[in-house]
């Protein structure tokens, strides 16, 4: 929270940067997939999709191709076929996106045939998204042995960690990135490419280790991002004793976040009176800019009122692991 003290208004403005959870249950099929060089359909309306496989594994690190700023292996014109098959959870080829995220921590790649291994390794998966999607978000699990990197496309869009780390140890926390429009191509392909890092003291030869990489299902829905939630127009807290107030109700699903703010921040001004504004707001929330980082905004614009910013991020609750 970032408070920038002046006089005290109502906090009344409310908005959310999130990925919508299904409204209704959408299908993953492994068994019934298209051949590994195809794209995956995918279906998403409202709701999200939980990317379960067939993905392309391949153990070791991608080359650099010549001039590329990408990794070989994030290029979508990469030949994958000769890699691996690979569900991240074999046991349900059918997985709503409500189950892949109350789904216990899975086995890893040392479970899908590389024990022993740690280190480098590539997850690549081509969807076909519908004709008429502007916009994207990838939910990545809380369940990852240890550290990644996320491409759309060849572009980097994430990451998580510090890739070939020794000894470095991260919380289980989802992580969520929007999917720029440039990145997608309304008549080609998708191609998602996850280059993970697993640090080395977890190299355990045994037939029943279960680290290395993805243990858990990203989902890939719609983003709805930098949405107001309307709410009357009431007067501040505590200023008439036994006023009451009317409840608003709303869903914050996990990976979302919302931001609380007093009107100082849109009505801060500059210099030709020219007011911070709600449009100026909103897209500081699509590139999921920090309260801090809007405080700060609207305090340098030109504070004519009091600051205050709080976000509140609902993250997974944690989950049994698997024995």
């Amino acid at each position: 929270m970032v408070d920038c003290p002046h006089k005290s208004p109502p906090m009344r403005r409310y908005w959310f940067s999130l990925l919508l959870l299904p409204l209704f249950a959408l299908r993953a099929d492994a068994q019934n997939a298209p051949a590994p060089a195809a794209a995956t359909p995918i279906t998403l309306g409202e709701s999200a999709v939980a990317l379960n496989g067939p993905w392309k594994f391949h153990t070791g690190d991608s080359p650099q191709a010549n001039g590329a700023k990408a990794p070989r292996w994030a290029d979508p014109d990469f030949d994958d076929s000769g890699w691996q098959n690979y569900a991240i959870d074999p046991k349900h080829s059918a997985l709503t996106a409500v189950e892949a995220v109350q789904t216990p921590q899975l086995a890893g790649w040392q479970h899908h045939g590389h024990p022993g291994y740690t280190g480098y390794a590539w997850y690549r998966i081509r969807l076909q998204a519908p004709l008429d999607t502007n916009s994207l978000a990838l939910l990545m699990p809380q369940y990852v042995d240890d550290a990644y990197d996320v491409y759309v496309n060849d572009q980097k869009i994430g990451s998580f960690g510090k890739l070939d780390g020794w000894h470095v140890l991260y919380p289980q926390q989802a992580k969520l990135f929007p999917i720029l429009v440039t990145s997608l191509s309304s008549d080609q392909p998708t191609t998602l490419a996850i280059r993970v890092w697993n640090i080395r003291y977890e190299a355990l030869s045994s037939q029943h280790n279960l680290n290395g990489g993805l243990r858990g299902v990203p989902l890939l829905g719609p983003y709805i991002n930098g949405i107001e939630i309307e709410v009357p127009h009431d007067l501040p807290l505590g200023v008439v004793a036994g006023l009451q107030y009317e409840v608003r109700a709303a869903t914050l699903p996990a990976g979302g976040t919302m931001a609380i703010m007093t009107d100082g921040v849109v009505e801060a001004q500059g210099l030709n009176k020219e007011l911070f504004g709600f449009d100026r707001t909103g897209e500081m929330m699509r590139q999921q800019k920090s309260a801090a980082e809007i405080a700060t905004a609207a305090q340098a614009f030109g504070q004519q009122d009091d600051i205050t910013v709080v976000s509140i991020e609902r993250v997974l609750a944690a989950a049994t692991s698997v024995a």
